[in-house]
């Protein structure tokens, strides 16, 4: 998260009730070994983004903002099939993990500024589909949401699946 973008966020949190936000804190290892395409620019995203994050964290905690402890899809954004996804959820680390994804139904309108390679339909697919929800159960991996992450205390030993369900609920049966 940009300086000052975090300084406007931390300022106008209470006035807008906003709990908890996103922390791109990305694992790139279990990310490379789940798919190295783009690998340089895998890398450069964590180096950029680790000193935001380290910039970031310590400001969030002090204004009560809570935070995923690790997030995935944004180093494989456009592209998180089932296959990359079930890979992430049998690698999960402990805590909460915030997927990511740009899943849809791709009408003319979403075509018209959405990049032609992003794969959103079978991000949809993945998301919803039984494969996923067998590695869920399998993993006892709770989903929750943003809501749920900013008004309990969340025990590390767990793990959990947080996500922004307006991005794509309407879709989605599990909102």
């Amino acid at each position: 998260m940009h300086p000052t973008v975090l300084g406007i966020l931390v300022r106008l949190a209470p006035q807008y009730g906003i709990r908890a936000v996103r922390l791109p804190r990305e694992p790139v290892g279990v990310s490379l070994r789940l798919d190295r395409r783009a690998a340089l620019r895998k890398v450069g995203e964590t180096l950029a983004f680790r000193g935001l994050i380290r910039y970031a964290a310590p400001r969030l905690a002090a204004a009560g903002i809570r935070h995923p402890d690790q997030m995935f899809g944004l180093h494989q954004s456009g592209h998180m099939t089932e296959t990359y996804l079930t890979g992430v959820l049998a690698a999960l680390p402990p805590g909460v993990t915030e997927i990511y994804s740009h899943a849809a139904h791709v009408d003319a309108e979403a075509r018209r500024w959405r990049p032609a390679d992003y794969e959103s339909e079978a991000e949809l697919a993945a998301l919803t589909g039984e494969r996923v929800r067998a590695a869920l159960r399998a993993g006892g991996i709770e989903r929750i949401s943003y809501r749920q992450l900013a008004a309990r205390s969340v025990s590390t030993d767990v793990r959990r699946w947080a996500w922004q369900p307006l991005r794509w609920c309407a879709a989605c049966a599990w909102c």
